[in-house]
């Protein structure tokens, strides 16, 4: 297994908008990781995306946001930026509509693990059990 621990640009620090700007990076690092799969030895189709948090958001939009803004005009859009799992720990699932996951789910989103402890008074776990169920209603793979 490789792992790539990925920082993405953030409003305070890099005076970008977020979370769009923030999405757009998660996108192009899948990409970049395809890409340059030979020399990086990854194996271009076994990429998971994993996050905690706002890292989890941005994995899993990773694979369910396809909006062409959504996207660095830099990157190739050739090669796709939706990764074969996701693996979400805590997910924030909070922002404007069309950057949320659970308002973009699509048939065919690559199968999504979601650890959550229950108690989190920040996210809800019936946050996590209805987008769980609208992912399944959709006849995709989700593990909660």
């Amino acid at each position: 297994m490789i792992a790539v621990s990925v920082d993405y640009r953030l409003r305070d620090q890099d005076g970008v908008g977020v979370p769009l700007e923030c999405v757009k990076d998660a996108k192009s690092v899948v990409r970049h990781l395809r890409e340059n799969a030979a020399q990086l030895k990854v194996a271009p189709n076994k990429i998971v995306c994993a996050g905690g948090s706002v890292g989890a958001q941005l994995a899993a939009t990773t694979a369910m946001i396809q909006a062409t803004e959504v996207n660095d005009a830099k990157d190739n859009l050739d090669i796709s930026c939706i990764p074969n799992a996701v693996i979400a720990y805590n997910p924030w699932y909070k922002c404007q509509p069309e950057l949320l996951p659970v308002s973009n789910i699509v048939k065919n989103s690559p199968p999504i693990i979601t650890f959550a402890g229950g108690k989190d008074k920040a996210i809800p776990l019936k946050e996590m059990l209805d987008f769980h169920n609208q992912f399944k209603q959709h006849g995709n793979t989700s593990k909660l």
